[in-house]
Order: C-alpha cells, then sequence, then structure tokens
C-alpha cells in the first residue's frame, strides 16, 4: 500500500525530515553509492514570486537528508521553459544561493543541471500514449533515484500541479506549450512511467491558487506531504486543495498506467490528517475559461489534422493561439469582467528574424535622436546614470547601456560603475520585443528577464522605465 505522511509545519527544515521519517526514514529510498537525481519545480515560476517555485529551504533540507546517505553523486536538474529561463529562475528563486552556501558550509558536492543543454539520447517508449520516443537529457538515464520536489499550485490547463505535473519539466524543449498540440495530459504521464519518482516532497509551505500555475496568487498552506508514489501523493494533495481526484485528466490516464490508485482507500496517511491542514478556500480557474481552452486544443488538433500538418509544421502555431487568447482570457477576470472563451487566431509568421547586439546598438542610436526619448529619460535618471547590462543569447559577452539625462551610451565589455538593472535573454525574446510582439516585461509571463540590482533580485520599476523609453521612442520614430 502506498504511504503519503502529511506534515503541518511551516519550516521547512522540520517539515521535510519529519515528513520523510514517517515513511520511514531517508534510508529506505537512498542507499550507500547510489546517484540521485532531484528535480524541484524553478522554471514553471516566476522570478521573485514565493509559491511559484519550490522553497529553496525545502530542496538543501532533502540535499542535506540524502548526503547523509553517502550517495555517489547528487544532481539537482531543471529544464528550459515556455514561461522561464534557467539561469534566471535558478538564481531568482533563491536556489542558487541555498545551494552555494550548502556546498560551503556543509561541503556537500552538489552538481546543477540544466537539462536542456548537454547531451541528450532518445529512448523507446513503446507502451506510452503518445510519446513513445523520449529525447532527455543523459543525466536522468544515469541516475539510481529520482526524487520529485514540485510545489502545489492549481493549473488552468490541467487542473492542478504536483508531482505528475511537476515531471514534465524534465523534457528538454524550451517551447513545451508546442506540446499541447500532442496532447499535455498524455505526455504528463509518459514521462512519469518512463522515468518514475522514488521519493515525493511536495513544498506545500507556500503554495498558489487561482489563475495557476504562474499568474496565481500565493497561498499560505503550511504543510509538506512526502509519499513513495506519484498518484498517491496528487490525490492526497488534489483532496486538500479542495478537488475531485478522480475529476482531473491526467490523474484518470496515470491511473490506466498502473502508476497508482485515485481510491483514498487504497494510501496509508501518516501524521496529520487531511481536516488538519485542509484550507478554508482554495481558488481556482473560471471554469468557462479552463472549459474554453479546453475545447481550443481539441478544435486545433481536429482542424490541423484534417490538413494534414504535422506536429513540427503545427505546434508553433497551436501554442501561439493558445497563449494569445489565454492572455486576452486572463486579462478579462483579472479586470473583474467576463473572460471570453478561447478561440483561433491567425497563424504568425513562419520565420521570425534573429537579431542582438547590432539591433540594440542601432536602437539605441535611434533613441537618442529622438526627443521624447530625451524627455523621458531625463524624468528616469533624475541625474543619476542607469546601467543596463544585456547578455544576449549568441552573444559573445555581456554588454552595457549606461541611461543618461539625454542619451544612451553603449560600453563594451565589463563596466566599472554597478550595473542597475541586468536583461538576460535569447535573441528571438528581444526580437519580438522589438516588433511589438512582447510588451517588455510586462508580457504574458512576466519576468522573462533577469532584472536585479547589486544587492539581490529588485523590482520590475526600472525595467518597465527602461521597455518604456525603449519601445515607445521606437515607435515614435515610424519603427
Amino acid at each position: 500500500m502506498p504511504m503519503v505522511s502529511i506534515i503541518k509545519e511551516t519550516d521547512p527544515e522540520i517539515a521535510v525530515e519529519k515528513a520523510i521519517n514517517l515513511l520511514g526514514g531517508i534510508r529506505s529510498f537512498i542507499n550507500k553509492g547510489e546517484t540521485v537525481f532531484i528535480h524541484p519545480n524553478w522554471c514553471g515560476g516566476v522570478p521573485g514570486k514565493q509559491g511559484s517555485y519550490t522553497n529553496p529551504k525545502v530542496l538543501t533540507t532533502l540535499i542535506k537528508l540524502i548526503d547523509s546517505c553517502n550517495p555517489a553523486k547528487i544532481i539537482v536538474g531543471e529544464s528550459e521553459a515556455t514561461s522561464q529561463h534557467f539561469n534566471l529562475m535558478y538564481m531568482s528563486s533563491g536556489s542558487k544561493e541555498a545551494i552555494e552556501e550548502l556546498k560551503s558550509t556543509n561541503g556537500i558536492d552538489v552538481q546543477v543541471v540544466n537539462l536542456s543543454e548537454g547531451e541528450m539520447v532518445t529512448i523507446d517508449h513503446p507502451d506510452a500514449y503518445i510519446a513513445k520516443k523520449l529525447t532527455v537529457s543523459k543525466v536522468l538515464t544515469k541516475a539510481d533515484k529520482i526524487v520529485n520536489v514540485p510545489v502545489l499550485k492549481s493549473h488552468v490547463f490541467c487542473d492542478i500541479t504536483v508531482s505528475l505535473k511537476n515531471m514534465f519539466g524534465l523534457l528538454p524543449e524550451r517551447k513545451k506549450g508546442r506540446l499541447h498540440f500532442k496532447g499535455l495530459n498524455e505526455i504528463i504521464v509518459d514521462i512519469n512511467s518512463a522515468f518514475p519518482s522514488d521519493l515525493i516532497v511536495v513544498d506545500g509551505i507556500i503554495g498558489m491558487d487561482g489563475w495557476g500555475p504562474l499568474k496565481g496568487d500565493p497561498k499560505e498552506l503550511g504543510f509538506v506531504l512526502a509519499g513513495d508514489n506519484l498518484l498517491a501523493v496528487d490525490t492526497v494533495a488534489a483532496t486538500i486543495a479542495g478537488y475531485d481526484p478522480t475529476s482531473i485528466t491526467h490523474f484518470q490516464l496515470a491511473e490506466q498506467k498502473n502508476i497508482g490508485s485515485l481510491s483514498m482507500e487504497t494510501i496509508e496517511l501518516k501524521g496529520n490528517s487531511i481536516t488538519d491542514v485542509k484550507p478554508t478556500s482554495f481558488k481556482k480557474p473560471p471554469e468557462n475559461v479552463v472549459e474554453g481552452y479546453r475545447k481550443q486544443v481539441k478544435e486545433l488538433r481536429e482542424e490541423l489534422a484534417a490538413k494534414s500538418i504535422s506536429f513540427e509544421e503545427g505546434a508553433t502555431f497551436i501554442q501561439d493561439a493558445i497563449f494569445a487568447e489565454w492572455q486576452d482570457a486572463f486579462e478579462g477576470w483579472q479586470s473583474k469582467s467576463k473572460p471570453s472563451a478561447p478561440k483561433a487566431v491567425p497563424k504568425p509568421p513562419s520565420e521570425v528574424k534573429r537579431s542582438g547586439k547590432a539591433e540594440v546598438i542601432a536602437r539605441m542610436e535611434k533613441i537618442n535622436r529622438s526627443e521624447k526619448a530625451k524627455e523621458k529619460m531625463k524624468k528616469w535618471a533624475k541625474k543619476k546614470p542607469k546601467i543596463v547590462q544585456f547578455i544576449l543569447d549568441g552573444e559573445p559577452g555581456p554588454f552595457y547601456c549606461v541611461f543618461e539625462q539625454d542619451k544612451v551610451n553603449v560600453v563594451e565589455g565589463t563596466c566599472e560603475q554597478k550595473t542597475d538593472v541586468i536583461f538576460e535573454t535569447d535573441t528571438e525574446t528581444w526580437t519580438q520585443l522589438q516588433l511589438g510582439e512582447v510588451d517588455g516585461v510586462q508580457a504574458y509571463y512576466d519576468g522573462a528577464y533577469k532584472i536585479y540590482g547589486g544587492s539581490g533580485m529588485g523590482k520590475f520599476d526600472d525595467a518597465k522605465t527602461y521597455t518604456a523609453i525603449c519601445w515607445e521612442s521606437y515607435k515614435d520614430l515610424g519603427e
């Protein structure tokens, strides 16, 4: 019988250790000399937004427990996501600082990997619903044990995200929204049946409700779950959050693949009861929008199939259609107006112009010739230069823009002055910003850029002002 422990506790260190001890202790899961892979939720979150990513203290407590078993290697990894870059979330979640401190203080050797980079392998998965072949980082195939560390969140596309959905983050493709075309719920189950979790520790200290998994509201829940079976853990988590587990599609599909059972009678609960930790309220995304999304995916898949359009040809189209309309629906919901159900949108241009430093410099030169931009900069600079560092994918090194009261100077190499804002992005995202397809950092995924000052993560104020200067002035010039 699968076991799930529930610990009502807000201190991550106490909660994680108690939860695992109730299951028999960490040595029930990890043996000496094993390679252990730990998968937190990083890139499914928003920079600085607690509840959207795994609490770093939950993660480091787990690392210390695993290290006590004398494993051969501890690896922590996550892949890029449509919403966020690996480096951005590793830093902004506080995980980098926490792991580096753990290394220096406790001498624990932890390897951190981006699963979207490095050597990939393709494995056969004949029993899969859809993904009969899976391309993943070679790191996963070398792990003796997999430890799954999700955060409990509502999810506008699949009701709730806990341990099953968290493993979707193993897939190296950054634009995972494309995979909705093939079938999100089925692929969630396929990746879990190929790489089952040996131990699951759910961060329910601060989760997210509402329009999760990104635009929801941080929710203080005050508990940690641990278990030895994916579906058992997710069934308990969903029940705590007020969902009917038997109504959740990827749960149903997981049960059909014998990953576990949806019956609470088959789960051995330890520690606190579900009633002890059940919140007084847990908001779910508006049902009409969720159903509208599901209907849209079905219609788009049927439309593309009827036209004999392959996944490779149609996936970008369906992603753009889904997310553009989802954003419109979200904004309507946010303004408390009745959101419209999603519908298909025209296919965007197939070719996306790539750009880099040359394009940035060209824009700065145009801004320097704009009187309106100069007026904006005078108000922004307030007699103090603003230093913006750019790290663009494909560029040999970072470069800087120094915003003075009436001019933007581009500086090569290392800037001697303090950097106020850092933009880290790939050139495609930067191009979309230039073309007006993304409204600066106010895009549907806030935090597409790394933005921080010398003392750590900062607010978006400077970056918003910066993008307002750049984009509005660019439009003023007829560009």
